[in-house]
């Protein structure tokens, strides 16, 4: 199996995870809400995102197997799901880390479940995030 061919697949997935946080910090700005949650996510994505994705030597256009497909799906669903969380958990708006990941899911699947009894009290730069997820 190669893993580098994986491994560079994840990383690209984080960079454009990282890169999408971006997207929130101008509606931030427009609400006077603060960029922070959203600074803090696109590092913590973007730093693991390029370890991984610029070190592997394998070009994306490498034909791979079956199970490194697999893989590769597995472990991506899984690193942007857990990269979605950033902004929730760096906002502090949304308690409880299953709660967080269930949102996280909840959008990127776009089944449209949510936790949020009261959308009104979340900052719109967060129901932006969370209808940013829906749209990617």
């Amino acid at each position: 199996m190669n893993y580098k061919s994986v491994m560079k697949i994840i990383g690209l997935i984080l960079i454009i995870s990282a890169s999408s946080f971006l997207l929130c910090i101008p509606v931030a700005l427009i609400y006077s809400e603060p960029v922070t949650p959203f600074l803090l996510a696109c590092i913590t994505a973007l730093v693991p995102g390029a370890l991984l994705y610029f070190p592997a030597q394998s070009s994306l256009y490498q034909k791979i197997t079956h199970r490194e497909g697999y893989l590769s799906v597995t472990l991506g669903w899984i690193a942007l799901v857990l990269s979605g969380t950033l902004p929730y958990i760096f906002s502090g708006e949304i308690k409880g880390f299953a709660n967080i990941v269930f949102e996280s899911v909840s959008g990127y699947t776009t089944t449209g479940g949510s936790i949020l009894t009261d959308v009104e009290i979340i900052s719109k730069s967060i129901l932006f995030w969370r209808s940013l997820t829906h749209w990617i």
